[in-house]
């Protein structure tokens, strides 16, 4: 215990603060020199590290010093405890600034207002270079170029068929790019009106041309509401809000497309986009889960 005593104290005319400590070269010379200060009984200053900042107004022993000794250990604990709750502050609030920040860019909704931009200007090309462009970018079930099955998800016949397709994707779109991102978003429209224009150009006759976002946007459909399913209150709710509406939309689509491309729309498009969004979510779900 004198051992002990004796490292928790120094005497005024050699106290070192810890910065300071430099000043001997050596542990055993600081040991000695404690030690050479108890033989004299020499009161002292206790060490900032036990007892706070030394004062020229205080000095105690070392019988004092014991007795503060369990109140300054657990202050140390205390600091210590404080010290690792404020680096885990620091780690949550990095973590959240990262996730603002990302939020910050999905609800700017770039993806969203992309896809816009380009059936609009896809739209605006169509009616300023007439027959020719849509021939050339549209795509043929007889003869398609494979840059059509692209090009052809941002051509509209119509301004009524244009604007009921961007307000569906806008709706649609938006709640796809919360979830996944502009990219994500743009990845699943393409992808969706891919595989539309495909099972379609296998399906239908071969003497029409495809053109609209249409298959895309039920993709985008089935995208979101699966997006949406999962074990949380409001999570739950948009599911059943917007799965209702997809799924009237997507048998009503499979009823009309019994009837063909007749009446001038292509139905079968529209629900192969739907079964292709279904199908990227389940393939995507089972990649994150190989990776974990």
């Amino acid at each position: 215990m004198a051992f002990v005593v004796s490292a928790l104290w120094t005497p005024p005319s050699l106290y070192i603060p810890p910065y300071q400590s430099a000043v001997f070269p050596s542990v055993s010379k600081r040991k000695a020199h404690i030690r050479q200060a108890h033989q004299l009984g020499k009161r002292c200053h206790v060490s900032p590290i036990f007892c706070g900042r030394p004062s020229d107004e205080q000095s105690i022993g070392p019988l004092e010093t014991i007795r503060r000794l369990p109140a300054n250990l657990a202050r140390i604990f205390e600091d210590a405890r404080l010290k690792r709750l404020a680096r885990e502050a620091d780690r949550m609030l990095d973590q959240e600034i990262a996730v603002m920040r990302r939020n910050g860019t999905r609800e700017s909704y770039n993806g969203v207002f992309f896809l816009i931009f380009v059936n609009l200007a896809g739209f605006i090309l169509s009616k300023l270079f007439g027959f020719a462009f849509v021939s050339r970018f549209a795509l043929p079930h007889w003869r398609p170029a494979w840059y059509q099955f692209f090009t052809s998800l941002f051509l509209h016949s119509s301004w009524n068929h244009l604007s009921g397709n961007l307000f569906f994707l806008y709706i649609f779109g938006k709640l796809v790019e919360e979830e996944e991102g502009a990219f994500g978003l743009i990845a699943s429209y393409l992808i969706c009106g891919l595989g539309s224009n495909i099972i379609s150009l296998l399906f239908c006759p071969g003497n029409i041309v495809s053109l609209g976002a249409s298959g895309a946007v039920f993709g985008l459909f089935a995208v979101s509401v699966l997006l949406k399913m999962k074990f949380d209150l409001k999570k739950i709710i948009e599911c059943l809000i917007l799965g209702q509406f997809v799924f009237q939309q997507v048998m009503l689509e499979v009823q009309l497309s019994a009837l063909g491309p007749l009446d001038g729309i292509n139905h079968i498009a529209h629900v192969a986009g739907a079964l292709v969004g279904v199908v990227l979510i389940q393939l995507v779900r089972k990649a994150n889960r190989g990776t974990k």
